[in-house]
């Protein structure tokens, strides 16, 4: 299933910082060579591919991490299957990854509008998660629709949750009066809901870091703006944005070591508007996590420098 949310931003890259062209380029002429083997085995003749055959084709350059040849590859399926649900996942998924947003937005609601009733909530999921990266495409309340649509098919899938909390947090920062209360009301429930999914940061990969690291940011404002609850909710219980905030600090330092905080919020912050707050808030926290470590190392210096000196001779 390709639900996603800050994983459909730009491509989750390694933390190794090489160079991107050398990167597209290695990994162009891998996937390349790979996936004519695919093709081969699939029969030279297209025309006769089965949908399973061309999501074989398109899963293969996804595999390999070619989002380019991945959107190509589901594009040719699409004119053969153009009710393909999973064809237009990929090929939109892949598009938000190449930062073609427009794109998949484009391909998300045509997918929709083909496939008409998908039994899984991916496509509204996504295609709601690629409209915040262009707001200009849809209106904030078409977005709810969506999501909620995405939730109430498959309740409590964390994507899902991830995306509707940035649709609420978005609709917070445009509306006032009963509709801003309205908004952080939704986002209080939706925390709640994504309570349970934080727990997947332990045994993280990059992008369920970054996707975590995105919702500390949301939290930490919300608690600093409304003191600790958008709506007051005492029954409710949250993990804190600050602490959240440095959980990811640490498992950022401990996995990623050589990772940006400017590279983190690139990928984390669909909203423009809230990138400089990921920036701030995210290395603030990622200081003190350093501070820490520092502080700890210090500690133990002193405690082993202790524990190894000489007595100092007897004065008679």
């Amino acid at each position: 299933m390709l639900a996603f949310t800050a994983i459909g931003t730009v491509a989750y890259m390694s933390s190794q910082q090489c160079d991107s062209s050398k990167v597209e380029q290695s990994g162009t002429v891998s996937s390349a060579s790979v996936c004519q083997n695919v093709r081969r085995a699939l029969g030279p003749d297209q025309s006769q591919w089965s949908e399973r055959d061309w999501i074989r084709y398109a899963s293969c350059f996804e595999a390999k991490d070619n989002s380019r040849l991945t959107v190509k590859a589901a594009s040719q399926g699409l004119e053969h299957y153009p009710k393909s649900k999973p064809l237009y996942n990929i090929k939109g998924y892949h598009q938000i990854t190449l930062d073609q947003h427009n794109r998949a937005v484009e391909t998300l609601e045509t997918g929709l509008k083909t496939v008409r009733t998908p039994h899984t909530g991916v496509l509204e999921n996504n295609l709601a998660w690629a409209s915040l990266w262009a707001p200009r495409e849809m209106p904030l309340d078409r977005s709810r629709d969506l999501y909620q649509t995405a939730l109430n098919k498959e309740p409590n899938v964390c994507a899902y949750v991830h995306t509707g909390l940035w649709v609420e947090y978005a609709a917070s920062q445009k509306s006032n009066g009963v509709e801003l209360f309205k908004s952080l009301r939704r986002f209080d429930q939706l925390r709640s809901s994504y309570e349970p999914c934080l727990s997947r940061l332990e045994h993280a990969e990059w992008k369920t870091v970054v996707e975590i690291a995105g919702a500390a940011v949301m939290f930490d404002e919300i608690d600093d703006d409304y003191d600790g609850s958008s709506t007051n909710n005492d029954d409710a219980h949250h993990t804190s944005g600050d602490e959240l905030l440095v959980q990811v600090a640490e498992h950022l330092q401990t996995r990623y070591e050589d990772v940006s905080v400017e590279a983190v919020c690139g990928e984390a912050m669909p909203l423009s508007t809230a990138h400089h707050e990921c920036v701030e808030r995210m290395g603030n926290a990622m200081q003190k996590v350093s501070a820490a470590d520092k502080a700890e190392k210090t500690a133990s210096d002193v405690k082993q420098g202790v524990g190894n000196a000489k007595p100092c001779p007897s004065m008679h």
